[in-house]
C-alpha cells in the first residue's frame, strides 16, 4: 500500500467497501467515492451496504435526491464544460434543498481534478429559486 503516491480512485472505492461491508450490521447508508487519478481520469463511484461498488457518470443521493434527479435526467450530458456541471449541480440541489427540509440551507461542493480539489459553498441568500411566485 505505501508505494509514495496517491492510491487511485478506484483502489479507494475498494477500501471503502471493505470497511462498509465488514461493518455492515452497524452503517445504514452507502458511500460516494469520488476523485481523480492519471489512470482513469474523474471517476464517481457509489459503495452500497451490500459489498458491491458501481462506477456511475453522475449520482446524488440523500432524502431529497428524489427532486433533484429528473433535473440531472433532463440536462446532464457527457463532457460538460465546467461552468455547465457547476450551474447544473447548483440548480439540482437548490431544487431539492427547496422541497425537502431535511436537505439543508446551503450547498457545499468540491471540484476534483488533476490540479487538486477546489471546495466550495454557495450560501442560502445566493441559491437560485424556483416556483416562489
Amino acid at each position: 500500500m505505501e508505494t509514495g503516491t496517491s492510491p487511485l480512485v478506484n483502489t479507494a472505492a475498494h477500501l471503502a467497501k471493505s470497511i462498509i461491508y465488514n461493518n455492515k450490521d452497524r452503517l445504514l447508508a452507502s458511500v460516494m467515492v469520488a476523485g481523480w487519478d492519471s489512470k482513469k481520469g474523474g471517476q464517481v463511484y457509489v459503495v452500497p451496504i451490500s459489498g458491491m461498488i458501481v462506477r456511475k457518470s453522475i449520482y446524488i443521493s440523500g432524502s431529497g435526491s428524489i427532486y433533484a434527479m429528473g433535473y440531472l435526467d433532463a440536462f446532464y450530458k457527457p463532457n460538460m464544460e465546467k461552468n455547465e456541471c457547476l450551474d447544473l449541480v447548483k440548480n439540482a440541489v437548490a431544487m431539492a434543498i427547496a422541497r425537502d427540509g431535511s436537505s439543508g440551507g446551503c450547498i457545499r461542493f468540491a471540484v476534483v481534478t488533476d490540479k487538486g480539489v477546489e471546495r466550495n459553498v454557495i450560501l442560502n441568500t445566493e441559491l437560485p429559486r424556483f416556483y416562489e411566485n
